[in-house]
């Protein structure tokens, strides 16, 4: 599968791919669409793991550069062909924000919805990509309305999804009690009958 000029993508309908699509078509630019079928295992041929040794959906092409992962997919598309309009320019305030929410859905969102939705919640503390309760305090507006560079107070906690009007992904998760270091057992020595011999 050699990387055709112009931009292409390959894509699989029904999966994560959906997000480079959306990206492709908000900025409007002109791009094919190659449907690889990961259900029949399209994505492991020898052909399209020379694109994407990961075999995984989705991968761009442009012309001869290659990127895969949905941010990366992502930041390029808008570097590239949304630079200051789209994507804030590097000295912009908005940048950092920018960066920060570009990779937020997969990097955190991602793995503890799906893990979520398996009935699976695991302490925040022991995962890089944290635990499913404190989204709440995570998530608030996406960008300030001027960012600053200038240090401000802290902040008070950020509204629920629910009052910030961002999706939530079902009853919240008891946020787990902090356990208490267990009690050290005092062993008694005792003393052993003592054996007498005849």
């Amino acid at each position: 599968m050699a990387p055709p000029h112009g931009i292409t993508l390959y894509h699989s309908p029904a999966s994560r791919a959906f997000t480079a699509y959306w990206m492709l078509e908000e900025l409007g630019v002109p791009f094919d669409v190659r449907s690889i079928d990961i259900r029949r295992g399209e994505q492991k041929s020898p052909a399209y793991l020379k694109l994407n040794p990961a075999g995984k959906v989705p991968t761009l092409t442009d012309g001869q550069l290659v990127v895969s992962e949905n941010p990366a997919i992502a930041i390029y598309l808008a570097d590239r062909y949304g630079y200051g309009t789209l994507a804030p320019k590097i000295e912009e305030a908005d940048r950092g924000p920018y960066l920060k929410w570009m990779v937020f859905s997969t990097a955190v969102v991602d793995p503890v919805a799906t893990l979520h939705e398996q009935k699976i919640d695991l302490p925040g503390f022991n995962f890089s990509f944290g635990a499913f309760a404190p989204f709440g305090r995570t998530w608030g507006a996406p960008f300030p309305p001027k960012a600053t560079c200038t240090p401000q107070p802290s902040p008070s906690p950020s509204p629920s999804p629910s009052e910030s009007g961002l999706p939530s992904f079902g009853p919240p998760s008891p946020t787990p009690k902090p356990t208490k270091s267990p009690r050290k057992r005092r062993y008694r020595r005792r003393a052993r009958p003592s054996l007498q011999l005849d």
